[in-house]
């Protein structure tokens, strides 16, 4: 995984947020994510993905890519660049506005 289950704890007492977790099935990640943030009325949904290097144009995969357009909150994505690289870390932080 991205480090296990303690780096949405780091990240969330650096920015000063409380962490609340969900596990579910779904057919599709993203729109179970965005339904769950609604459901709470999140501030924010934090996630941990691998950058992807399949498309020029695809940055992120499917399920990130989802999030970001349609989260009815904030969107912070932690990249990370390469499993060479796994303690190292950037964050990226994108407002989604509702839509």
């Amino acid at each position: 995984g991205a480090g296990g289950t303690a780096w949405p704890l780091c990240v969330a007492s650096r920015l000063d947020l409380r962490v609340s977790s969900t596990i579910a099935r779904a057919r599709a990640a993203g729109r179970a994510i965005c339904q769950e943030a609604e459901r709470r009325d999140a501030d924010a949904v934090l996630l941990a993905t691998r950058m992807k290097r399949r498309q020029a144009d695809a940055v992120f995969g499917r399920t990130v890519t989802y999030v970001l357009q349609h989260a009815p909150c904030d969107v912070v994505v932690l990249a990370l660049p390469d499993a060479s690289l796994r303690g190292s870390t950037s964050a990226r932080a994108r407002n989604t506005p509702e839509e």
